[in-house]
């Protein structure tokens, strides 16, 4: 079960939780009620408050991470359906991280990419991660079959390499349809 993701602070709603149990397994027993009877009762809403509250720290932690990563690598971002993609700007140009393109685009392997010139694909320095231009993007996602790939083309150009050229004083040229 995925952690609610409507914005709401759980964290006290849990605390609660566990303070009513706790007060009812304690009175339970102070009474004199049936020892079993209360066992029975905080252990499950125990172990599933611990198991919430985990879940949550850990996917916070892991957020926390990721946006960590996000700032080191500071440059323009886009967003197309759940995948985010980062680009930056060099030599005149727009160039996308390569794994982020090829996880939008469903590909699953680099094979091809690794085939493209210095010009369509480069190294970022100190890092194991490659960057690709506009050519090597076009290239890459028009050799691809699925029509999925097609329609993520179109949106890079609608959404970042048209919009960074207009803005940056450089002619767009729409391509020809087929």
């Amino acid at each position: 079960m995925k952690p609610p993701r409507d914005g709401i602070n759980w964290w006290p709603l849990y605390i609660a939780l566990l303070a009513v149990v706790g007060f009812v397994a304690w009175k339970g027993f102070s009474v004199g009620g049936n020892a079993v009877a209360g066992v029975m009762l905080v252990v499950p809403v125990f172990g599933w408050v611990a198991a919430r509250l985990l879940i949550n720290g850990v996917e916070k932690l892991a957020q926390a991470k990721r946006a960590a990563e996000w700032a080191d690598l500071n440059g323009v971002h886009y967003a197309y359906g759940p995948h985010e993609l980062r680009a930056i700007e060099f030599d005149g140009a727009l160039w996308f991280y390569e794994r982020d393109i090829l996880q939008a685009a469903n590909i699953r392997s680099d094979t091809l990419t690794r085939l493209f010139p210095a010009s369509q694909r480069r190294p970022l320095e100190n890092t194991k991660l490659f960057v690709l231009n506009e050519a090597g993007i076009e290239h890459l996602l028009m050799k691809h079959p699925d029509q999925e790939a097609k329609r993520f083309l179109m949106f890079l150009r609608r959404e970042a390499f048209y919009p960074w050229k207009r803005a940056h004083g450089q002619k767009v040229e729409a391509p020809v349809p087929r």
